[in-house]
């Protein structure tokens, strides 16, 4: 799909600009599709703004730790990552968001009527999208053995504990669901670069720019014994949620063509600066299991959000980003133009929530992993906040219009 969008937006420039060239030759200073040079007392409008729709896609979010893997039944010791027969159903894969719909609002104002000096302001967002996948087991004697894989710290080895098992007579169902969403803001100032070439006009831009990323991924089990052990309760939540807060600077060069009814805007871009990232770490276990009176109570630790790393961090990183966008434009009405775009993002650096799993496990913090109270920490510290980071791109289509007032 990306390749089809690209060719179109090439043939489409490619058209417009030798359309436009063939008009420019018997164009000059008089004709009302040419750029007034800036000591011309002709004047434009000065108000301006654009509306657009945004169709694009954020990349895959990268992929998780192994969270469930499914294995043979009668295996002793029981089955672990990479080990005889086993497999891995959840986790361990890229996530795709896929296409979303957003929107773009920029107004913006020429100090001089030939437009030599100006200022824009702009915002846009690309609302959250959520990613679900979801495996099961009804622990029944012909049904799949489910596990949760971890690497342990104090046997270091590979090592497992089960969410659903038929021997042991209890279902399980293994949930990964992924959120994130997008948006930013930028003020600019504006300055026309002179230019002899009737129609075309070359812009500077300089000012400050906001971006935001903002990603959750929570891993959910429940692992209900089954009948007659009724009303049983045994749910499991670890959530990772990331925040990505960038501030900076940001110069850009924009080229209009214009001729009549069609023209063609080229716009680049790069933003230099601090990027805020922030992780939020939490898990716990609910179970009436554990209480003589069969009262569901919370206790700390899920599989991966553990005692040791539950909490809040934050760190400061310099970051760049650079955007393109090229614009086809169609003036509809005397005031209105019709625009279709492409526009690409890329981000050198932010937290993705699914690489701060840390699947390096002290299964003596947790309840979920000893199936005792009061679980106490032996040896090593493990997992911890890994704070990783890497980094990101968007594309895709914009169709709008811009109003000159």
């Amino acid at each position: 799909m990306l390749n089809r969008i690209l060719g179109i937006t090439t043939k489409l420039t490619l058209a417009s600009f030798l359309l436009c060239t063939q008009m420019q030759a018997q164009a000059d200073w008089t004709n009302p599709t040419c750029f007034p040079p800036c000591n011309t007392c002709e004047c434009l409008d000065g108000f301006w703004g654009d509306v657009d729709y945004l169709y694009w896609k954020i990349q895959n979010s990268p992929e998780p730790v192994p969270l469930v893997i499914q294995g043979p039944t009668l295996t002793i010791p029981g089955p672990v990552l990479s080990g005889p027969g086993t497999s891995v159903v959840l986790g361990s894969q890229k996530i795709d968001t896929g296409w979303r719909s957003g929107g773009r609002v920029t107004l913006g104002y020429w100090f001089d009527c030939n437009h030599c000096y100006g200022t824009e302001v702009s915002y846009f967002f690309l609302p959250n999208k959520t990613k679900k996948h979801t495996v099961s087991s009804n622990g029944s004697p012909s049904s799949s053995l489910l596990l949760v894989p971890f690497f342990n710290v104090l046997t270091e080895a590979e090592d497992s504990t089960a969410i659903a098992s038929p021997l042991l007579g209890f279902a399980g169902t293994g949930t990964l669901k992924l959120v994130n969403e997008m948006q930013g803001a930028e003020l600019n100032v504006l300055t026309t670069i002179p230019s002899d070439f009737c129609g075309s006009r070359l812009i500077g831009l300089a000012g400050f720019r906001y971006w935001n990323f903002d990603e959750q991924l929570t891993f959910t089990t429940n692992s209900p014994y089954n009948p007659p052990h009724f009303a049983d309760t045994y749910t499991t939540k670890d959530k990772f949620s990331t925040q990505n807060n960038f501030y900076g600077g940001q110069l850009g060069l924009v080229w209009d063509y214009n001729c009549g009814c069609l023209s063609v805007t080229a716009k680049g871009k790069i933003a230099l600066g601090a990027i805020y990232e922030r992780l939020i770490i939490n898990g716990h276990l609910l179970t009436g299991d554990y209480n003589p009176f069969g009262t569901v109570t919370e206790y700390p630790g899920g599989y991966f959000a553990l005692p040791t790393n539950i909490g809040k961090y934050s760190q400061i990183k310099f970051a760049a980003i650079p955007e393109y966008n090229l614009d086809i434009k169609y003036q509809l009405f005397d005031r209105m133009q019709l625009k279709l775009g492409y526009t690409i993002m890329y981000v050198s650096n932010l937290l993705w929530a699914g690489k701060q799993i840390d699947r390096n496990i002290n299964p003596s913090q947790a309840t979920t992993y000893t199936n005792a109270l009061p679980p106490m920490l032996e040896g090593l510290a493990s997992p911890q906040a890994n704070l990783k980071t890497q980094t990101l791109w968007v594309q895709g289509l914009n169709v709008g219009v811009e109003f000159n007032f």
